[in-house]
């Protein structure tokens, strides 16, 4: 069984792309560009509408509060570590959805109910909701 679907594997590797995969892939492909273009936009509208300056926009923070040069690569760090705990919740959890015991159902919503709240907590502290919520 496993020398089939390496062999089946190793087959596909060397067929071109067809029509078809493209087209499928092609509205996550625009909706990537369309997000892109729409951040330069605002980006560019803020800087030459004198509003703020681009370079403030797209600049470290760190220096701008006082932090050391080493404090953000720490912060990204711990946040990417939230992502990829909640994406090996949230793989296990599909995974385990479709077994057929009901336990293994329940621990998969259990996981994806944990895979849900650790990546709230990656864009709470990627995004320092926290902070603005403790100022109110």
């Amino acid at each position: 069984m496993i020398r089939n679907a390496t062999t089946r594997r190793g087959k596909r590797s060397g067929r071109a792309v067809t029509i078809g995969q493209l087209r499928s892939n092609a509205s996550i492909l625009a909706i990537a560009v369309l997000i892109s273009l729409g951040t330069i936009a605002l980006v560019a509208y803020l800087h030459f509408e004198d509003h703020v300056s681009a370079y403030l926009l797209i600049s470290d923070p760190a220096p701008y509060v006082g932090m050391p040069w080493y404090f953000d690569p720490v912060s990204h760090a711990g946040i990417l570590l939230w992502v990829a705990a909640a994406s090996v919740c949230a793989f296990a959890a599909a995974v385990l959805r479709d077994s057929g015991d009901e336990g293994r159902r329940q621990f998969s919503r259990l996981l994806l109910v944990l895979s849900t709240a650790t990546l709230w907590m990656a864009l709470d502290d990627l995004l320092l909701i926290h902070e603005e919520l403790g100022e109110l």
